[in-house]
């Protein structure tokens, strides 16, 4: 047996992330061995949107026909900022969807948002020698992403706060940021970043934008960052459900996916911030990546310069969403009302509904067991949490469902959902 380094034990001895992947690719591959009948409403993969694959079918075609562009795309490397061509048509379709003058030089790409996250993560907390102290990262509003848990190289690089939990009608509540203890814990605590999702994964939260003005304003006052991630918002993929647009401003650093889009496979991230930032992502990509990987990037290049890609986000995306979101709410109604005590989230974005069951006998996690058992999977709440101290009966009441599974999953796994809830 062979021994192994700290950084390998912290990585590779089962995470949060690590559970809903592994479930993700083990239940799809034992279903369909075994031809069962399955619900996979844990992962976050985006839905198969017939009218998106058209349009990624007829453009992989066309790219296929342009030697010289495959040939540049395939047979060389970037520079670990990614294109510059790329990173120049980026900057001004992002120029006028974000309201500020971006140049190239504010664009990094990376080998998918969660490689970005891990390079920013762990270049605002853990040790800072020169000032001997060690920063964390706030996370300003709880339940979040769970791919931030387990990213840090050094342990404990997590502070978070628990919501305010507003009622907004009958079955329907939403979470808050609370500021008066978002300040006590910056003047009382070494924080080194704030970060958060918009839309929230997991709840479907959007965070006003008066708050993230606030926030950003806050931020600035600490000379700390403000790292949004952006994966499922404006300008795209754009599934928000209200009023979403986010400009950037000095002091921001907005992560974007094309994951969301439709296009997981492709890896591409990419991050918008102040120079000083993005060439540091760049120099740590070297080491990590040698250079992000091109193919992303030469997929939608022609979609930047003539708004394109926001057509495909407001116009076939955004709308496929919201009545996916709004015939699971419906179908969890129909099933639960009746003898379940229950409250969701309000579903502002984002593929997910978020789930509380008060005063349950089962916890998040046994109810995830349970519905495993039945061949659906969901994803425990108690994952969503890291770095927070407090009691918060959500984070072992919650569990996080995935709508954009094909009509009839969702059907089954909520029926399931029922029934187990009511045995």
């Amino acid at each position: 047996m062979y021994k192994y380094s700290d950084f390998n034990n912290k990585l590779s001895q089962g995470s949060g992330i690590g559970e809903l992947m592994q479930d993700l690719g083990s239940g799809l591959e034992h279903a369909r061995r075994m031809n069962l009948e399955i619900s996979m409403l844990g992962g976050g993969n985006p839905a198969h949107i017939e009218d998106m694959e058209k349009i990624f079918r007829d453009r992989w075609k066309f790219l296929s026909d342009k030697e010289t562009i495959i040939n540049r795309t395939l047979g060389d490397y970037s520079s670990p900022q990614g294109f510059l061509e790329f990173r120049e048509k980026l900057a001004h379709y992002l120029s006028r969807h974000l309201s500020y003058p971006l140049k190239a030089s504010n664009i990094a790409i990376t080998q998918g948002s969660q490689s970005a996250f891990f390079m920013l993560l762990n270049s605002f907390a853990g040790a800072f020698s020169k000032e001997n102290t060690f920063k964390k990262i706030l996370l300003p509003l709880v339940p979040e992403y769970i791919g931030y848990a387990d990213q840090g190289i050094q342990d404990g690089i997590f502070t978070s706060l628990a919501p305010i939990v507003r009622s907004t009608a009958e079955h329907r509540f939403v979470y808050e940021i609370n500021f008066p203890s978002l300040e006590n814990c910056l003047e009382n605590e070494s924080i080194g970043a704030i970060c958060l999702s918009r839309p929230t994964n997991p709840s479907g939260n959007l965070v006003p934008k008066d708050d993230m003005n606030r926030l950003l304003n806050i931020a600035t006052k600490h000379k700390i960052p403000l790292i949004v991630d952006n994966a499922y918002g404006y300008p795209f993929p754009n599934i928000t459900f209200l009023e979403s647009k986010l400009d950037w401003k000095p002091g921001m650093i907005q992560v974007l996916s094309l994951s969301k889009l439709g296009l997981p496979g492709l890896r591409t991230g990419i991050v918008v911030a102040e120079e000083e930032i993005t060439s540091r992502i760049a120099e740590m990509s070297s080491i990590l990546n040698l250079a992000p990987g091109n193919v992303g990037c030469l997929f939608i290049e022609d979609w930047l310069e003539n708004d394109q890609i926001s057509e495909y986000s407001n116009n076939i995306i955004k709308p496929y969403y919201l009545q996916k979101s709004q015939f699971a709410l419906e179908l969890l109604d129909h099933h639960l009302q009746s003898n379940i005590e229950y409250s969701i989230h309000e579903s502002h974005g984002a593929l997910f509904l978020w789930l509380f069951f008060p005063n349950h006998r089962y916890t998040s996690r046994q109810m995830y067991e349970k519905l495993k058992a039945r061949g659906v999977f969901v994803i425990s709440g108690e994952n969503f949490f890291p770095g927070l101290s407090t009691d918060f009966s959500h984070k072992k009441q919650c569990i996080r469902l995935t709508y954009s599974r094909n009509t009839e999953e969702v059907i089954r796994g909520i029926k399931i959902l029922a029934e187990e809830l009511s045995l």
